[in-house]
């Protein structure tokens, strides 16, 4: 456990570009190690707090010497059965296998496969695989493992999330389609395989980073993957494992993850992570049905004399955990409530689970004539019925009969044929949709189906599915389904037909009861494909298996069916020198066909054979045989009756009764079915020890390493565990780790638990001992002892070498001279790891994983192939990153064929592309962006060409007039500019009744309004007023000139005309400002279907909003050149911007560039000289600039025009805002902003109230309104601009109930969006409109609820959606995908380091001649 006295948790603040000098030794050291064995031996030991491996080992013949390990993929295992549709992903996924052999019990021999993410994947033991077979078919390998999983609940957008799940906040789909669509899951394993076309082929695995087995252990290092793709989010976190054998079937396992985001340059939000599954897991339900806790530390399995004390779990559907519902023992539980195991068992434990299945209810006092959805519920207890609820009387009238019809569905349950029957006493009940299947839904183990009980006759009816028990008040029907499949006319007929002669009306009503019907989990072996020698006493073994899967039938194994054929049974005394316990032992004709061979089964369990036609059945206490002989149909087996000779009372006894409950009065096979006894202790074999079952166990502890438990991590944990039924074959287990569970950048958390695999009876003492030698712990960055890592490289090859021993400070590399760069194996104040990319023949060194992630914007000019097309043009592009338009057409004399490619190239950003006549000999061609990594490619358009203004087919490029007419487009004695993202104006009439109209439309491109329509006309319907394209846009002006109204749409384009959205309406009136569509006129007219107007003959105004722009300045006072460090956030986290080494003169610009996104900024300087000057940000088109305000300045003021940046402690008194002692690591943040918060009443009815408001802007929640104040409608309650905003809180402690909308704006109030709430209740999370109450009140169209005077809180979130794409190569097509191997952590700073992310030389580990 981890010691609490050398714990420390740490929240650093780093120095500012602090300096690290690793200088090289040469090392006199002859014995090497390699970088990944370096590596993951000091992540997985090398700090303040390790406690070493507690993995003892009986001797080392028990582990050591029987661990086996290979990366080589060894094929696919015929254990396993994965689902046929994936199974060929295997190989890929693979990265390694390990085992161990148990001589001595074979119970606790095991294999485990580990994937590329270094979880595992497979692991078998007991002969059966214990991982799902993978039936998700867009998640092999993804969901259904073993594996560590991360979340961050403020970014996690997943509308389905659990709300007991602790984890997923609530997002609004009408204010941020996007943010629903983004879930926030970084898995260990890999992600889904749903974004066409990336993963078509394959999955995108986790990347290994590196890999070590060696002795009883194997290492692994992997990077985490963002699950839910395409995503804009990035991961920062590391996953590093550990498998060690300990012997006596116990797995050790190690699970570490690092947070390797830059504490000084990474965004909080972005990064933090704060929910965690350690780890997620489960096992194949079918292979281990049971799950089983202890209580009390003592684990109790049952035996033959009491099979009731069973500490065995309800497995409820997934999610059903919640507490106080129906999962019991299973519910989610904090971890220091529980033994600190879970042991898995295979089949055959016997658990006696009493469940009654009910129906429906209707409410106490409820009328479901007025409310048919509203008066029911699925289920009522005992006490609900004492207080007026009625539960729906299931019979047959007299009057009526059942009156069964076919009821004809869309998607029938399974197949078999649906009915309708009228199987209520009496009418009055509401519609219910139990869509029950099972008798108990938290007993998966059990093959139990719904029986209706005919309590007249005494027949069974069994039932696969009940939709509804009531569905209309005004009758008496049960919808159900029925075992017969569907097969047309017929097969309805017959399951009418059946249902209602089995229940004829009598003479009075009569009731039918619901009944459990349990199938048993035994089943006769299957034959092999190959078939079975026949022949009279032919017995062949080798054709027949124990077991077959649903997948294995479908490839050709038969699976022996009982019943009875036409002749009958013919029971006769089966003669065995082994006769089972002295009983009765029979051979009958219980098979429906012949062809079968030997099997040797030795069923000792306690089974039924049911005769499906009469119900009766025969209590089997032994089978012996399914089949011996291919040419006959007998069943070798033992009843309850002791055996008492030849001519004994008993055996001649068993004979007939066998006999006459399977004869057979038909000229068709009667089936058979096996049952299962009801399991009270009279109906158990006295031989009956669940000891020697096989279990699989997981071992996690009791959570006393968490403060909550009085330890030192922080947060709590949890178990939970659910079923998937019978959809996917899988029990979900999972340990989390969450509360005030933080991994913040630079930080790791480790955590050591275990698995082992043996029989049932030594799960307690094994994991009672396992319990004691947990380990949980959080490593702070200084708390790392690492060893020096070297990086060496020549022209053609690059390669990483370790210090051979922990803690050591030189390498040595025969084959090549020095190192270039030089770090350390383990994370460090001012390191950030190194990755080695591929990308096919390309490779990348240095920070930044997603290096080859596909750039966004890939321009193509090309020659036309129609002949003349041939000619000369010049070509330029502007990337947005400061350098202006760069020519990057490089043709002999810019000459190009016909058919010939002029520019194909890649951008990270794009401006806009420019085009230029060389001479009089005209090029012909297209001009092309595209933004899905050349998948498809839309024409720019061309703001300042004649023609069509616009390049969607050809454009021709010429320096005199005579060819004009090559293209519709025409670029003629001048240079013409196609922008990307440039602002093109629809204004198009409706096509509705009575949109002709008249109206003028100004447009203002950055030089004032003007005019873009023909003044007064009148535009008919469907006609285009304006389709215009600009190099800028600031807003566009509308107006009537007549009462003859106008109707349309005004809408802007910035992807050269592929979609549009509507402008708003600055000035309008009506219930909304979207101008799509606008109701125009002179006077006060209106229109159905329109709600944005612009009447009266008023001027109104749709402003463009344009992305945020940076400027830096230096100063012009005296002493205002100096040095300055400045990073900006657009996205990505803090990157930087200038150049922290030159001295800036007075005026000089440090930084002018738009932004796509832009969060805020930071700056330091750590020479003592320092800088003046001015940072400002536009979101205007540049028209206008606002200082940026400083956070955490600690000056007088924080506008920060001007603003001094210095190395130390001075500053000059003209200047009142300062950001100092930058060499001390002080660095100052200026958030782009202000945010702005509105608050407002609503107009509604009883929308006036009580509302206490508070808003934190970085130093905790401050009051902003009067919660003692009673606000009226549409009263503004608070409107207030923060340079910092992190959430706002809400609450009413006044039983007089305020409803309003809580808004906040990116953009200095320009636009504002709804806030969402993160625990309030109701059906959205939207606060457009919130309803705030002290008690519990509601209001019609409010759907979010803050009540009961809760304090509810409401996140910003400011995180733009653009999508990154780790798992393809730009430029390369879709299917090359990128490696990565990890090869320290250096200083990206060091001119060295940083040089080698310009290098190609490929990773070649043999380079220093150290390793073969």
């Amino acid at each position: 456990m981890a010691s609490s006295t050398a714990r420390r948790r740490h929240r650093w603040l780093p120095p500012i570009l602090a300096a690290v000098t690793l200088a090289h030794q040469p090392s006199a050291t002859t014995t090497a190690t390699t970088i990944d064995e370096a590596l993951l031996t000091d992540l997985l030991t090398q700090y303040e707090t390790h406690a070493p491996t507690e993995c003892t080992v009986a001797s080392s013949l028990d582990s050591n010497t029987t661990t086996t390990f290979t990366f080589i993929y060894p094929g696919l295992k015929s254990e396993s059965e994965w689902n046929p549709d994936v199974e060929g992903f295997e190989e890929n996924l693979f990265q390694a296998m390990m085992s161990h052999v148990d001589d001595t019990n074979g119970e606790r021999s095991w294999e485990i496969r580990i994937g590329t993410g270094g979880n595992i994947y497979s692991a078998t033991a007991h002969g059966m695989e214990i991982a799902s077979p993978q039936k998700l078919g867009y998640a092999p390998w993804i969901d259904e493992v073993d594996q560590i999983v991360s979340v961050n609940k403020q970014l996690n957008g997943n509308p389905g999330a659990d709300p007991n799940s602790n984890f997923g906040n609530a997002c609004d789909a009408a204010s941020d389609p996007y943010e629903c669509n983004t879930p926030y899951y970084i898995h260990q394993a890999g992600a889904y395989t749903r974004e066409s076309p990336y993963t078509d082929a394959e999955p995108f695995y986790s990347p290994s980073l590196a890999r070590h087995c060696a002795h009883n252990y194997c290492m692994f290092a992997s990077w985490g993957t963002q699950a839910h793709i395409p995503n804009p989010f990035k991961s920062s976190l590391m996953y590093i494992t550990k498998f060690t054998n300990c012997g006596d079937g116990i797995i050790e396992h190690t699970q570490m993850i690092h947070n390797f985001a830059d504490p000084l340059t990474s965004e909080s939000l972005v990064v933090d992570q704060d929910y965690f599954n350690v780890g997620w897991s489960g096992v194949r339900s079918s292979n281990l049905p049971f799950a089983l806790e202890p209580t009390n530390d003592v684990l109790t399995i049952g035996s033959a004399a009491d099979v009731r004390d069973v500490d065995y779990l309800p497995l409820c559907r997934w999610n059903q955990d919640f507490r106080g519902g129906p999962a019991g023992r299973a519910e989610i539980k904090n971890l220091d409530t529980l033994g600190g195991y879970t042991t898995f068992v295979g089949e055959g434990l016997i658990v006696n689970r009493e469940y009654q299945l009910t129906t429906a209810c209707r409410k106490a006092g409820a009328s479901c004539n007025l409310d048919v959805t509203g008066c029911m519920v699925e289920s009522c207890t005992d006490a609900d019925i004492a207080d007026g609820y009625v539960r729906i009387p299931l019979g047959v009238r007299a009057s009526s009969g059942p009156n069964c019809a076919f009821h004809n569905q869309a998607n029938p349950h399974g197949g078999y044929v649906a009915l309708k029957c009228d199987f209520r006493l009496t009418s009055g009940f509401g519609r219910t949709r139990p869509y029950t299947t099972g008798t108990d839904p938290c007993a998966p183990w059990k093959d139990a189906r719904i029986g209706f009980y005919n309590t007249l006759t005494g027949a069974m009816l069994e039932v696969s599915f009940v939709r509804h028990w009531s569905f209309s008040a005004s009758n008496f029907l049960v919808y159900f389904s029925t075992f017969i499949k569907d097969t047309g006319t017929t097969s309805q007929t017959e399951a009418i037909d059946m249902v209602n002669n089995m229940f004829a009306a009598g003479s009075s009503n009569f009731d039918i009861e619901l009944r459990s019907v349990n199938m048993s989990p035994v089943k006769p072996w299957c034959r092999k494909p190959t078939g079975c020698l026949t022949g009279p006493s032919v017995s062949d073994p080798d054709c027949m298996v124990s077991s077959c899967t649903e997948t294995m039938i479908e490839n050709g194994y038969t699976r022996i069916a009982l019943g009875v054929p036409p002749e009958g049974p013919d029971c006769q005394f089966y003669n065995t020198t082994d006769p089972y316990q002295g009983l009765v032992s029979l051979q009958c004709n219980l098979r429906t066909t012949t062809g079968f061979g030997f099997t040797d089964v030795n069923e000792d369990r306690p089974i039924r054979f049911y005769n499906t036609i009469t119900g009766k059945m025969v209590e089997v206490a032994f089978v012996k045989h399914w089949s011996l002989y291919g040419d006959d149909r007998r069943v070798y087996f033992s009843v309850f009756r002791a055996d008492d000779g030849v001519d004994g009372v008993n055996r001649n006894l068993a004979i007939n009764e066998v006999n006459e409950i399977f004869a057979n009065d038909f000229t068709s096979t009667i089936p058979i079915e096996i049952r299962s006894p009801s399991e009270t202790g009279s109906d158990v074999s006295p031989s009956y020890d669940p000891a020697p079952l096989p279990a699989f166990t997981y071992v996690y502890g009791k959570g006393e390493e968490y403060d909550t438990s009085g330890g030192d991590v922080s947060g709590w944990s949890r178990r939970r565990i659910g079923s998937t039924v019978d959809t996917r074959d899988y029990t979900v287990f999972t340990i989390n780790w969450l509360g005030t569970a933080k991994l913040r950048a630079g930080e790791t958390y480790v955590n050591r638990g275990f698995k082992f695999s043996s029989d049932l009876g030594s799960v307690q003492a094994t994991a009672s001992n396992l319990n004691t030698k947990i380990y949980i712990d959080e490593i702070a960055l200084e708390q790392w002892t690492p060893r020096k890592i070297d990086i060496y490289q020549d022209s053609s090859k690059v390669v990483a070498v370790a210090a051979t021993s922990a803690g050591g400070d030189s390498t040595t590399c025969p084959a090549l001279s020095s190192p270039v760069c030089s770090g350390k194996s383990t994370p460090q104040f001012g390191l950030d790891p190194f990755f080695h990319v591929e990308c096919g023949s390309e490779s990348y060194l240095g920070p930044n994983p997603y290096h080859f992630n596909p750039l966004d914007y890939c321009i193509l000019v090309k020659t036309n192939s129609a002949s003349a097309s041939d000619g000369h043009v010049a070509v330029y592009v502007n990337a947005n990153d400061g350098a202006g338009y760069i020519k990057v057409s490089q043709g002999q004399d810019d000459y190009y064929a016909t058919n010939e490619v002029v520019v194909d190239q890649c951008y990270a950003d794009l401006a806009g592309v420019k085009i230029q006549a060389v001479n009089s000999n005209a090029w012909v061609g297209t001009v092309k962006v595209s933004q899905d990594h050349k998948m498809t490619y839309s024409s720019l358009p061309c703001v300042d060409c004649g023609g069509e203004n616009n390049a969607v087919g050809s454009i021709v490029v010429d320096n005199d007039f005579t060819d004009s007419s090559a293209a519709p487009t025409q670029c003629l004695q001048k240079t013409c500019t196609l922008p990307f993202r440039p602002f093109c104006v629809l204004v198009k009439t409706r096509g509705m009744a009575y949109s002709d109209g008249c109206m003028d439309v100004l447009i203002d491109s950055g030089n004032g309004y003007v005019p873009f329509s023909v003044p007064g006309a009148e535009h008919q319907k469907n006609d285009v007023v304006v389709d215009q394209c600009f190099s800028d846009l600031r807003s566009v002006q509308v107006f009537a000139t007549t009462t003859n109204a106008w109707i349309g749409d005004i809408q802007v384009s910035t992807d050269g005309k592929l979609t549009y959205n509507a402008l708003t309406c600055d000035n309008c009136s009506g219930t909304t400002s979207s101008a799509s569509p606008i109701f125009v006129d002179g006077d006060g007219g209106s229109v159905s279907g329109v709600s944005t107007y612009c009447i009266d003959g008023k001027t109104c105004t749709l402003t463009y909003r344009h992305p945020p722009c940076l400027l830096v300045q230096t100063s012009n006072i005296r002493y205002s050149d100096g040095y300055v460090a400045l990073y900006v956030d657009s996205g990505d986290g803090y990157v930087l911007a200038s150049d922290p080494g030159r001295k800036y003169g007075r005026n000089e610009v440090v930084v002018d560039q738009c932004f796509a996104d832009l969060r805020g900024v930071r700056v330091t300087n750590t020479n003592r000289d320092g800088w003046i000057g001015e940072i400002k940000g536009s979101i205007d088109g540049k028209a206008t600039y606002s200082a940026l305000a400083c956070d955490d300045c600690g000056s007088p003021t924080s506008s920060a025009s001007p603003i001094v940046v210095d190395g130390d402690n001075t500053a000059p008194s003209s200047v009142s805002t300062y950001c100092i002692d930058g060499t001390n690591g002080n660095a100052c943040t200026l958030p782009f902003g202000p945010l702005c918060v509105l608050a407002q009443t609503s107009g509604m009815t009883h929308s006036d109230g009580y509302v206490g408001v508070y808003v934190d802007s970085g130093n905790g929640y401050v009051l902003v309104s009067d919660p003692s104040r009673k606000y009226a409608k549409n009263q503004v309650v608070v409107d207030r601009c923060y340079t910092n905003l992190l959430s706002v809180k809400v609450v009413n402690t006044n039983r007089n109930a305020w409803i309003g909308d809580i808004q906040v704006s990116k953009d200095y109030g320009a636009t504002y969006s709804a806030m969402k709430c993160d625990n309030c209740s109701g059906t959205t999370a939207s606060a457009s409109p919130i309803f705030v109450d002290g008690d519990s009140g509601s209001m019609a169209g409010v759907s979010t609820y803050c009540i009961d005077g809760n304090s509810c809180i409401l996140p910003l979130s400011m995180i733009s959606p653009s999508y990154v794409r780790p798992y393809t190569c730009k430029d390369q097509g879709v299917s090359v995908r990128p490696s990565w191997k990890l090869m320290g952590f250096f200083d990206a700073s060091d001119p060295g380091c940083a040089g080698l992310s310009t290098s190609t030389s490929a990773y070649d580990d043999s380079a220093c001649g150290l390793f073969p």
